[in-house]
Formats: C-alpha cells, sequence, structure tokens
C-alpha cells in the first residue's frame, strides 16, 4: 500500500466524474493529474462493473484499488499492493474483497418474488446488449461490459414512482436491499459505498499509521451513504434530478457545475483552500469510523 497518506479521494463515476449524457471526463483530467502528482488515491466508488471499471482506470490512468457494484466489492491491482491483504481472494490480477452474495441469488429474488410487478420492470439479466447499448448511450462493448455484473442486478422500471416504491418495499421484505441509481434500480446485498468506504480507508490507516482523511463524491442517492461516510461531501450537480438529502454533520460542497466540470470545481476548491492549507477538516468536524 502507499505510505504517508493523509487524504483519500472517493468518486463516484455515472454523473459525477463522468458526464451524464455522453460519460466524458475530459473536464475532470488537470484534477486528476493534481491529485496524483500530490500522492493522494482517487478510489472510484461506483455502481459499475469490474469489468467496465478495469478499462476506464487505464483510460484516466488511475491505477488505484476501486470498489464496485455499489459497494459490492473492492479490488486491488496486484501492481498496487503485491501483498494479498487481509479478508481478500485472488481474482486474476487483482486481489478481491467481498461483502455481497453473488448476482444469481438476487435473479433467483426477483423471479420468485417479483411476479407480481413482473409487467412493470426487466432486470439486465433479461435484456440484450443492444438494448442496454440503447437505453443508456453506451457502445455495444461497453454495455456487454456493464452487463458483467457478478453481485447485483440493476432492474429497469416501466411504471410510476409511486408504484415503483411499491416493487422496492416488496423486494426489501424479502431479504434484499434496493438502492436507487441514476438510471436503474438496484437489487443486491446489504452493501453500501460507505461500508467500503470505511473498510478500505481503514485498510490504509492501519497501512500507513497515519490518520487519513476522506473526500467523497457523488451526485445520486446510492451515493448518499459514501457521502455521509466521508469527513468530506462532495454532491455533484445533476442535469436531471436535485441534490439528495445528506446528514449535515458533514462538510457539504454543492458544486455549480455539472458532472466532471463539477467534479474539477470541487477538487479545486477543496485543494486550495483546505489541502495545502494542512486544514482538511476540523476537530468538530471529525466523524469516527464504525
Amino acid at each position: 500500500m502507499q505510505s504517508n497518506t493523509k487524504c483519500i479521494v472517493f468518486s463516484d463515476l455515472d454523473g459525477t466524474l463522468l458526464d451524464h449524457f455522453d460519460y466524458s471526463f475530459n473536464a475532470a483530467l488537470p484534477a486528476i493529474a493534481t491529485l496524483q502528482s500530490n500522492n493522494i488515491p482517487i478510489i472510484i466508488n461506483t455502481s459499475k462493473t469490474f469489468a467496465e471499471v478495469v478499462d476506464l482506470q487505464k483510460n484516466l490512468t488511475i491505477s488505484a484499488p476501486f470498489i464496485v457494484e455499489n459497494g459490492a466489492a473492492i479490488f486491488f491491482p496486484k501492481s498496487y499492493t503485491s501483498q494479498c491483504p487481509d479478508e481478500c481472494i485472488e481474482y486474476g490480477d487483482y486481489w478481491m474483497k467481498t461483502f455481497s452474495q453473488p448476482r444469481t441469488a438476487w435473479i433467483e429474488l426477483l423471479k420468485r418474488e417479483g411476479k407480481a410487478f413482473q409487467d412493470q420492470f426487466q432486470g439486465f439479466s433479461e435484456l440484450t446488449n443492444k438494448s442496454i447499448a440503447n437505453l443508456t448511450g453506451l457502445s455495444l462493448e461497453d454495455a456487454d461490459k456493464a452487463n458483467q455484473r457478478l453481485f447485483n442486478e440493476p432492474v429497469l422500471w416501466h411504471d410510476t414512482p409511486a408504484k415503483a416504491q411499491a416493487f422496492i418495499d416488496h423486494i426489501r421484505s424479502h431479504g434484499a436491499n434496493v438502492l436507487k441509481g441514476g438510471r436503474f434500480i438496484h437489487v443486491g446485498d446489504f452493501t453500501d459505498k460507505g461500508r467500503a468506504l470505511n473498510w478500505l480507508t481503514n485498510l490504509y490507516q492501519s497501512a500507513s499509521n497515519t490518520a487519513i482523511k476522506t473526500i467523497a463524491l457523488g451526485d445520486g442517492e446510492n451515493d448518499t451513504a459514501m457521502l455521509e461516510t466521508a469527513h468530506i461531501a462532495v454532491q455533484i450537480r445533476s442535469p436531471v434530478h436535485s441534490f439528495p438529502i445528506l446528514d449535515d454533520e458533514n462538510f457539504i460542497y454543492q458544486t455549480r457545475e455539472y458532472g466532471p466540470k463539477g467534479w474539477a470545481e470541487a477538487m479545486n476548491f477543496l485543494y486550495q483552500d483546505l489541502l495545502i492549507q494542512n486544514a482538511l477538516i476540523t476537530e468538530r468536524q471529525e466523524k469516527k469510523y464504525g
């Protein structure tokens, strides 16, 4: 693991580091380079899949660990740490820490318990790559990667928000955790981005013997646990919904810009006004890791 780390940045992807409409990230690249030049790890914390994030990290020149499928698992590149972290197993060129049952468990639950709503939703596993591409604006190749899920099942809802809530309540009553993402309802285990952030932060803290401060950036409801767990919460303005309500004990920064422009705006503000002044957070804003 990296040593002498004092700050870690955790970032959502869709609508945050990636533009909601065209998935571009160019506006954030200078801010990413500034953080990397100062040895501040950028941890992707997303609802996306392992296959998607591996490619994105290459394009973003990020080599740190990353969190997938709404906190279901953490992957560590072996090039980043040659020693297998505690509680992890080998997964190809990565070490993997899981917090979830496999995707198949949730597909079976939806088939069994979703019958009363069967005309109102479709799971990702029922969709072709072409359908996923049409729904998301992804290429066919990227749509295939989006469907290579290991731990949860996204659901496309076709009916009203009120009926969606009835569906969510029903599925939750049968043992699933349900999170609303930017485009889909995610059915899976009782994992969240905040729990994964906590676990990884504690690992960094133990490895470096240094107090770690965390910044988290996100735009959607499924980012709430991550944003509320971090010392500093950055809410990225969305073109399609308002800012979700957060616990106001955190330092909260809400951007004026959207997507990667908002990401760069926030990181430039925090870096200039907080990090280089060594005033990331005050004692009264401190939160204990659970």
